[in-house]
């Protein structure tokens, strides 16, 4: 009796429609809760710097004649402006500061700030 209980109950479902979506909008609409996986980016690729490790006499003349004026003069700064290495602007600020033409106002370990020589 109850396996034919079971078999009547199963013979008593409507059949299944067949449905063909119409459209793509509709066909987005039945496909409910799927979520597409995230892609990580690649990020950012920065292009390794050519900054030259030595001076040359027009990198030289320019770092006499220009850094002077700046007002705020770090190593870091000057690398940038100049394309020579950091260690090599930290050596020519000290060559600068040792002629006077610019003025220590702050040294720790890492990084020194130099200011333009005021003349009063």
């Amino acid at each position: 009796v109850r396996g034919l209980c079971t078999l009547l109950q199963v013979n008593n479902m409507p059949p299944k429609k067949a449905a063909a979506p119409a459209s793509k909008k509709a066909a987005a609409a039945n496909k409910g809760g799927k979520k597409t996986t995230k892609k990580w980016s690649k990020g950012k690729s920065r292009d390794p710097l050519q900054n030259a490790v030595m001076f040359d006499q027009v990198t030289l003349d320019k770092l006499e004649k220009e850094v002077p004026k700046y007002k705020l003069i770090t190593p870091s700064v000057i690398s940038d402006r100049l394309k020579i290495s950091v260690a090599v602007a930290g050596h020519g600020l000290v060559m600068l500061a040792k002629k006077g033409a610019i003025k220590l106002v702050s040294s720790s370990a890492k990084f020194k700030i130099y200011t333009r020589a005021i003349e009063a």
